[in-house]
């Protein structure tokens, strides 16, 4: 079986004391059964606190956070003791493998890099290359013959990919060539529904909150704002729908997860216009791109909210 990721994924290291907003803050540090062994069997100082920051979560092992809400293991340098003192072979398997995702099919397995680490976001909106996927390794599980669905969900997700790659396409032509992928009218969404969508989902920091009340208070052109950044916009609405379009296979939403990708797309640019006083800055881009992920993707309840709100407002 192939394993395929997008063009990009090489770029991808780790910028460790360097990142701003450290996966290893807020975020819970699921330890996985061998490296728990691993640790069990650790002895001296670090073994010690090791086993003293370990906690469990409805019966799964993680690190007990500060108050801080930092990892217990995080210096104040950025770096991390586990790494420094026994060696990256010996951190969780979450730590080794964020902030990749994986979509699993019949026949082929698909990884790529999430928006809500800031050196993805930097490699996916500012790097050049093509928004193609490719092979990148053989894995020894077994194949199985795709049935019509996974079929036909990716033939119009190849479909999809071919609209925003198409060079000759601007935003508004990527718009509506998916909206007659899709066979559905592709909703104009204003201020107030993305105070209904956004304002009503769990969410990490309250200042996103804030953001989004501040924006859905303001007169802004979500389609033009992608329109005169088009470059932009193609490759954010590329990443959704690689990320998430796949999944209709599983729940048949194809329509709302296409629709899904270019409400991202345009929330996450016409923010980061917002925020701009007419002087567009990619890096606040970046951060937007890489807060929208944070709050959004890692929650399927937040995605289901949505899904079902794109639902109601298409068939108005």
């Amino acid at each position: 079986m192939e394993v395929f990721a997008p063009v990009y994924y090489n770029s991808f290291k780790c910028i460790a004391d360097k990142c701003r907003h450290s996966c290893c803050i807020g975020w819970d540090v699921e330890i996985d059964a061998v490296t728990l062994d691993t640790y069990t069997n650790i002895g001296g100082e670090l073994g010690n606190k090791i086993k003293e920051n370990i906690i469990y979560n409805d019966d799964i092992p993680c690190f007990k956070l500060n108050d801080k809400k930092r990892c217990p293991f995080l210096k104040e340098n950025g770096l991390c003791e586990i790494i420094l003192e026994l060696g990256e072979e010996n951190i969780c398997d979450i730590c080794t493998d964020h902030p990749r995702f994986r979509n699993y099919f019949s026949d082929r397995v698909e990884i790529g890099l999430g928006l809500c680490c800031e050196e993805v976001s930097r490699i996916i909106l500012t790097e050049d290359y093509d928004l193609n996927l490719c092979c990148i390794e053989e894995i020894s599980d077994e194949e199985e013959i795709p049935d019509e669905i996974e079929k036909y969900v990716l033939l119009v997700r190849d479909e999809l990919f071919g609209i925003i790659k198409n060079s000759e396409y601007d935003y508004s032509k990527c718009r509506s060539g998916i909206s007659r992928i899709i066979e559905r009218e592709i909703p104009v969404f204003d201020n107030k529904d993305i105070s209904e969508i956004y304002l009503p989902l769990e969410m990490l920091e309250n200042s996103w909150g804030c953001l989004i009340t501040d924006f859905s208070q303001r007169d802004f052109n979500m389609q033009e704002i992608c329109e005169k950044y088009s470059n932009y916009s193609k490759r954010i609405l590329n990443y959704f729908i690689f990320r998430h379009f796949s999944d209709a296979v599983y729940d048949g939403r194809i329509c709302e997860r296409a629709i899904f990708a270019i409400l991202s797309t345009e929330l996450i640019l016409s923010l980061a216009y917002s925020l701009s006083d007419d002087k567009f800055d990619v890096n606040q881009l970046c951060e937007i791109a890489r807060r929208y992920s944070s709050e959004i993707e890692y929650s399927d309840e937040n995605i289901d909210k949505i899904l079902d709100y794109i639902a109601k407002k298409s068939t108005e």
